[in-house]
């Protein structure tokens, strides 16, 4: 009879450590969500930035070329107006918390982003497909 009651009451005690080391963790992931870390956003628009002017470099030093040469001042102003453009995004959204909201306006910005480099750059699949993997790498 002893040996039951006293595995019953380590059973109990046991069972009330478990208990606390749940109810531990589970307000350090309710913290978590509270509080998610947005700054890997904020980090992707940096590296969009360096995208950007990687970009500009490369026609620079003639990695990379136009379509048209003739385009060369509007590509020019479309660098600077993508650059803008993801620095307001990532000042606008800096406190803002949804990551969904975030994905959304990213993703509407690299589609764009591709778009421009489709429409400007001789062999811009395979520089759309260089950009997309270093941004996957960087996120």
């Amino acid at each position: 009879m002893f040996n039951i009651g006293a595995m019953f009451i380590a059973a109990l005690i046991v069972g009330f450590i478990v208990y606390l080391q749940i109810q531990k963790v589970s307000k350090k992931l309710d913290e978590v969500e509270q509080n998610p870390d947005m700054s890997r956003y904020l980090n992707l628009c940096d590296f969009i930035v360096l995208e950007i002017d990687e970009l500009e470099r490369g026609l620079t030093l003639g990695d990379v070329t136009l379509k048209d040469s003739k385009l060369k001042s509007e590509f020019e102003l479309g660098v600077e107006s993508l650059k803008n453009e993801i620095l307001y995004i990532k000042d606008t959204y800096q406190s803002n918390q949804n990551s969904s909201v975030w994905e959304e306006k990213l993703f509407s910005f690299l589609s764009k982003f591709e778009e421009f480099v489709s429409r400007y750059l001789e062999n811009s699949e395979a520089i759309n497909d260089d950009i997309r993997s270093r941004l996957q790498r960087q996120f």
